[in-house]
């Protein structure tokens, strides 16, 4: 294959960079050693709160706000070429103040209206300990199902997906990246190249000598059956903890942050630590079924996350941390555009 495009990595930025480039006309082939999304993408919750996660940074939170404003195009335009429903609607978040402290630091924000802990209560009943919160909109999705999506959206018109062995280095050339080494030795070739490679970005000696690192970390969710007369609507987000509820009842209950290497296996006292979380956020939840734990890596990087140039005819996007879902439209965009500026 020709391709105008070579994409390594098959997560949620990989896709959602491959899929904006084939709109744009390019001939795109991704790779990745495992399947779509198996590395992070399907196993994050799908909030999308650019105002919550960037509440520390504000070029991060304007980032975040551009791709919020991106998704409902974004999703509708795949569901409209692959008939598969992302699962984005529109929902209101509770940022909830455990602390009198985190309740000083809330009045002031200035995304949603703050009410007192009295007012929320009338509103939700449930709720733990509790200083008050901030409501605002927000909206969520279906990682596994936006990911679904993108595969077969790609695949449908025209693009290649190879999996199952992995990219192992890069074949220099006299301008820029000549050709992708691959595990066995053989080779791919295109015109340009995009590395998204996630929590793994620092494996690869090429970007390594780049300063194109990442590092993994852990993040455990467990899956709840919500078994009340009115199921949860909204996300409830507390301190170190959130409830994300999804359709058929489920519920989301995240994330932990731990640093074990590339350990992907949930632990039970990461999911005790959820538990616990749940009980003093929302007790109201502790009547919720458990169905299932599962967990994935997070790419962090330190400064947040890099989309840039790296070479001649490569660009790398990598280091989304915790927001690889929600920022996936914008990084669409940025790429495509630093794509178009190699020519």
């Amino acid at each position: 294959m020709n391709a105008d495009l070579v994409v390594v990595g098959a997560g949620v930025i990989g896709l959602s960079c491959a899929w904006q480039a084939q709109q744009q006309g390019m001939q795109v082939l991704v790779l990745d050693g495992r399947g779509p999304g198996e590395g992070t993408s399907r196993r994050a919750a799908g909030m999308l709160l650019p105002d919550v996660e960037g509440e520390h940074d504000a070029e991060e939170r304007a980032f975040g706000r551009r791709s919020y404003e991106l998704y409902p195009s974004f999703t509708s335009g795949l569901e409209a070429a692959t008939g598969i429903d992302t699962g984005f609607r529109r929902c209101s978040c509770y940022l909830v103040a455990q602390s009198t402290e985190r309740a000083e630091v809330l009045r002031r924000m200035e995304w949603g209206v703050w009410l007192g802990a009295p007012e929320i209560r009338q509103r939700m009943a449930g709720f733990g300990e509790m200083e008050g919160a901030r409501i605002g909109d927000a909206a969520q999705l279906e990682p596994r199902q936006l990911i679904a999506a993108l595969s077969v959206g790609l695949r449908g018109r025209g693009a290649e997906i190879e999996t199952g062995l992995a990219v192992a280095d890069v074949q220099a050339g006299s301008d820029g990246v000549d050709a992708l080494v691959m595990a066995d030795g053989s080779l791919r070739r295109g015109r340009r190249y995009l590395f998204a490679t996630g929590a793994w970005a620092g494996e690869m000696p090429y970007l390594a000598e780049r300063g194109v690192s990442t590092e993994p970390v852990r993040g455990q969710i467990v899956t709840l059956e919500d078994t009340g007369d009115e199921p949860l609507r909204d996300i409830i987000f507390g301190q170190g903890i959130y409830l994300a509820p999804k359709g058929a009842r489920r519920v989301y209950l995240g994330a932990t942050e731990e640093r074990v290497g590339f350990d992907e296996r949930p632990a039970a006292d990461g999911t005790l630590h959820l538990l616990e979380g749940l009980r003093r956020l929302y007790p109201g939840g502790m009547r919720f079924a458990v169905r299932e734990s599962w967990a994935g890596l997070r790419p962090y990087r330190a400064g947040g996350a890099m989309i840039g140039r790296i070479d001649e005819n490569a660009v790398a996007a990598v280091g989304h941390h915790r927001n690889g879902i929600l920022l996936a439209p914008a990084t669409a965009e940025r790429v495509t555009a630093l794509i178009a500026e190699i020519g």
